[in-house]
């Protein structure tokens, strides 16, 4: 069985999106719900950011851009 490394930061982040589902129920488009889990994780006082891009590679070459619904800041 995995072990959760940060447990207090894996529980708060739990919290946010089981409380966004909650407020927000299952109908609405995703945009809605990632830039609610980054107002609920900001409040909580976890930097992130929402769509964050990351450059793709393959041999060196860049193949594209992925972005990430919410990325917290390290």
């Amino acid at each position: 069985m995995a072990q959760i490394i940060h447990k207090e930061l894996s529980y708060a982040v739990r919290g946010v999106l089981l409380d966004v589902y909650n407020q927000l129920g299952p109908v609405l488009p995703e945009k809605f719900y990632q830039e609610a889990i980054g107002v609920g994780l900001e409040a909580k006082g976890i930097a992130c950011q929402t769509e964050k891009p990351f450059v793709v590679k393959y041999r060196g070459v860049e193949v594209g851009r992925y972005f990430v619904d919410v990325c917290q800041f390290v």
